[in-house]
């Protein structure tokens, strides 16, 4: 899903083919208007009709991030490192 300000995306949130809620952003100059927690809700709402859980990874460096999400009622359920394979 996605928000538009003439014509320009300018906030978007995706989902993943496991049902998590992917990529969450916003452009600079759109932030701090509440876009991508209102997209979060959305995407949630809609993920919520076919599934029990609606869940999302969030780097535990990124501060805005968990704020975001703590403050639409996710929870922290685990820690996770992830492991790349070049």
């Amino acid at each position: 899903v996605g928000a538009f300000h003439r014509d320009e995306l300018v906030s978007w949130c995706l989902t993943k083919i496991d049902g998590s809620i992917g990529t969450v952003h916003t452009l600079a100059h759109a932030r701090r208007l509440g876009l991508a927690s209102r997209l979060l809700i959305h995407i949630s709402s809609k993920l919520f009709e076919s599934q029990e859980k609606v869940f999302c990874f969030v780097s535990i460096k990124n501060e805005a991030s968990l704020g975001m999400v703590k403050k639409l009622g996710f929870r922290s359920s685990c820690l996770m490192d992830w492991i790349l394979q070049f």
